[in-house]
């Protein structure tokens, strides 16, 4: 039986760093309809939801070929506001509204709108062969390790780790056959079940997608430029 396959895009109307960050337009296309446009070309993904508090966001998004279901409450649409708590919502929605329910969500965030329509249909084709997994995530390999990242803690210097200190970390041994990976936001998978049973957004069986490709988020002004210069190559496939 085919698997109810749907892309959630997750877009709130307001950004501290950058203003109306979804909507502004690179390469005349709104930042949001990028990861739209990926997932309409997608054959597997059969809805493509965004959840979203903006008026404007929700306008473009049908726009551009987007199912706009219902306005996301105030109450999951703040700073502080989780993941987990936006896709349970629009998954109860589904539920509750249309007595639908889809196995697997798709979440290509908005904030990073380079991606490969090749490598989305390789993550959705993996997770599927793979069926006991609760979710697949988007990583790749990082140069720094744990034990180079601190933070201050009470005016005290430690690793974010093991808490150790400075002096104690340089004294180890590194170990050169160690990877670490970063997850990068590019592409993740979620079984619908793993957040409506598990309460949870990956689960513990979660399969890693390394991505070599680099990626890149837009969080500040700084970012635009930068981006608009990558993305012209993607311009001509997406209109």
């Amino acid at each position: 039986m085919r698997k109810k396959i749907i892309c959630l895009i997750i877009a709130r109307g307001g950004s501290k760093s950058l203003p109306n960050k979804n909507i502004i337009k690179i390469n005349n296309i709104p930042l949001i309809a990028y990861s739209i446009l990926q997932a309409k070309q997608i054959k597997s993904i059969q809805r493509i939801i965004v959840s979203t508090d903006s008026e404007k966001i929700m306008k473009i998004s049908k726009n551009y070929g987007a199912e706009i279901l219902f306005k996301r409450p105030k109450k999951i649409s703040g700073d502080l506001s989780t993941d987990f708590e936006v896709f349970e919502h629009a998954i109860k929605w589904l539920i509750k509204n249309e007595n639908y329910k889809p196995d697997y969500i798709v979440d290509l965030r908005a904030p990073e709108p380079i991606r490969s329509i090749k490598k989305i249909n390789q993550a959705i084709n993996i997770i599927l062969r793979k069926q006991n997994a609760d979710s697949l995530r988007s990583m790749n390999d990082s140069k720094s390790s744990p034990k180079n990242m601190f933070q201050i803690k009470n005016g005290k210097y430690k690793n974010i780790i093991n808490n150790k200190s400075p002096l104690i970390l340089n004294n180890l041994v590194n170990s050169k056959n160690k990877k670490y990976f970063w997850q990068n936001g590019y592409i993740d998978i979620i079984k619908t079940d793993t957040i409506l049973k598990k309460k949870s957004m990956c689960g513990t069986k979660i399969i890693p997608f390394i991505t070599k490709e680099k990626t890149y988020t837009i969080d500040y002004k700084d970012d635009l430029e930068k981006i608009s210069k990558i993305l012209k190559p993607y311009k001509k496939l997406l209109i």
